[in-house]
């Protein structure tokens, strides 16, 4: 019998800058009942190869996805970056992820590069260093995607390139929040990164440039992590749609 698989890890990373902090954000991602079906390749009842009867099935429901915010927060002001690439690698390797396929977002404008760079540095003296890494840490790696992400302007994603528009990225995260696709706990890390929600702007000057972010003298590295780790659905590659919902 084949053991169920766990639902997907999504990580959004904000590098931080000078005067503001490097933000983590962690989902997992689960597929929930909508109460709506989907016609599909009718099966006749059978009794399958464990002699357990199954029904006739003409029909699937249809799921809607949901990111469960697991863990939220920043780390220390002025943590220096070998350390912050160190710390986001043990959040890697924690043991919460077991048997997790991962997926993790790194804001790499500007200085987040650099932190990137010494992530995959990080990551690859683990599992070739002096104190290499268990069997079981290396099969997690594995099942680990980083994907570097640079903000461009406009409504754009172009998810080969790694180039993201602050305003698609923003737009997206207002859908999910509006289709009750976001779990956040009551935490006061999670509460800062609502009120960042609702203070982020969008400037156009009078050339017609678009920049967005928190206003002077706010902060946006706990909503930019928490969208980031929203950003994509793991689950749209493996499905695949009929016609004829009801």
């Amino acid at each position: 019998m084949n053991a169920v698989q766990s639902p997907p890890i999504n990580i959004g990373i904000d590098i931080g800058k000078i005067r503001d902090n490097t933000a983590i954000s962690v989902a997992e991602v689960v597929q929930v009942e909508t109460g709506r079906f989907r016609q599909c390749k009718r099966v006749p009842a059978h009794v399958n190869k464990r002699g357990q009867f199954v029904p006739p099935k003409d029909a699937e429901p249809v799921l809607r996805t949901r990111y469960i915010v697991r863990q939220i927060g920043r780390l220390a002001l002025g943590t220096d970056y070998p350390k912050v690439a160190e710390k986001i690698v043990d959040v890697l390797l924690s043991d919460r992820f077991e048997q997790r396929t991962i997926r993790m977002w790194v804001d790499v404008t500007g200085v987040g590069q650099a932190v990137f760079d010494l992530i995959k540095k990080e990551l690859h003296e683990r599992i070739h260093g002096v104190n290499k890494l268990t069997a079981e840490h290396r099969e997690r790696l594995k099942r680990l995607t980083l994907h570097p992400i640079s903000f461009v302007r406009g409504q754009k994603y172009n998810r080969k390139l790694g180039t993201l528009g602050k305003s698609f990225l923003i737009s997206r995260m207002q859908a999910r929040l509006q289709n009750d696709q976001v779990d956040i706990p009551n935490t006061s890390e999670a509460k800062a990164t609502c009120e960042e929600l609702k203070v982020f702007k969008t400037n156009i000057s009078e050339e017609g440039v678009d920049t967005y972010g928190a206003p002077t003298g706010a902060h946006d590295d706990l909503a930019i992590a928490l969208c980031l780790c929203c950003l994509d659905d793991p689950y749209t590659l493996e499905v695949s749609y009929s016609q004829r919902v009801h």
